[in-house]
């Protein structure tokens, strides 16, 4: 798992950095927690563009930005991507890079592996229908990159999820309600 930037989420850079060791179910459903709430603020589309050095860069940032959040499921490359916003590859990833502190593919990476997080959990699709849902033509590459971004196998991770939400429901005496 790659670093969060720290400018945007000191706290859960530290948190996320230490929990990659970390074991126990309990740290694990931290760093769920924690990786699903880093996937959803780069989802944002205002996130916080203050350290950007010019209002062109900011509206290019936000341009790129909508772009990948429209098209995170096509195949892209930087070439593209520069080519539908209008500016050099480079030029892209650096005002990217710079307002975000992540490249344009690490993002739609980010936001791929975030939508298959949320289909895992809430649906019943199979791990290849969900690794072609959300962009990627060869499942053993999207439980490659799944598994580095969250730090488990999807099928991991749902099974985690569930028996993590099960305990949930237990604890709260849910389960025994809906037995009857």
């Amino acid at each position: 798992m790659s670093a969060i930037p720290s400018p945007v989420f000191p706290q859960c850079s530290v948190f996320v950095n230490r929990s990659i060791i970390w074991k126990t179910e309990e740290q694990i459903s931290a760093q769920l927690l924690c990786t699903a709430f880093i996937v959803m603020a780069y989802s944002l589309t205002d996130l916080p563009v203050s350290f950007l050095s010019t209002q062109q860069d900011e509206a290019l940032f936000q341009k790129i930005q909508r772009y990948l959040d429209l098209h995170y499921t096509d195949t892209l490359s930087l070439s593209e991507i520069a080519q539908a916003i209008g500016c050099s590859p480079s030029h892209v990833s650096h005002v990217f890079r710079k307002s975000s502190g992540t490249t344009p593919m690490q993002y739609v990476i980010r936001r791929r592996i975030g939508h298959a997080q949320t289909l895992l959990i809430s649906t019943s699709y199979t791990v290849t229908q969900i690794a072609s849902l959300v962009g990627y033509d060869n499942t053993n590459y999207f439980s490659t990159q799944f598994s580095k971004v969250v730090g488990m196998s999807p099928t991991h991770y749902r099974t985690f999820y569930s028996e993590e939400a099960k305990g949930q429901q237990d604890q709260f005496g849910l389960c025994s309600l809906f037995s009857k």
